[in-house]
């Protein structure tokens, strides 16, 4: 998670759930990321710091498409009723998905192998983040 174009906050951990297809791994993943970007956002109201929407950028389209859907699928129905709080944070407008493609996903570089023109594109962004 970036705040203000710097880190603010790094996880990395096993999922709780056995996901029965790449969609609902990276929907498990989308909705713990959403109840740290709330969190932030709490906190940063209190402060009264003013921002825009928070913006979750997530690299699988169908759980992005789930994330957003109000309606039940056939293909969802097994998901725990629990995962399902980031449609309502999504209709609040407390934060908004979108879609972003593997190859301009920057924290890619720390969960999968990339090629090297892709880790180096990556990696200048985050080293001109922190020399800022």
């Amino acid at each position: 998670m970036t705040v203000a174009g710097g880190a603010a906050a790094w996880q990395t951990k096993s999922q709780k759930s056995v996901a029965l297809s790449s969609c609902e791994a990276e929907f498990y993943a989308l909705c713990e990321a959403s109840k740290e970007v709330m969190w932030v956002s709490s906190f940063l109201t209190e402060l009264g710091v003013k921002f825009d929407t928070p913006v979750i950028y997530c690299d699988n389209q169908g759980a992005a498409a789930l994330a957003r859907n109000p309606v039940g699928h056939q293909r969802s129905k097994h998901i725990d009723i629990r995962y399902f709080f980031i449609r309502e944070a999504i209709a609040n407008e407390v934060l908004k998905v979108d879609y972003v493609a593997t190859t301009d996903n920057v924290a890619d570089i720390f969960t999968k192998a990339t090629v090297a023109v892709i880790f180096h594109k990556h990696a200048a962004v985050i080293i001109s983040v922190v020399e800022k």
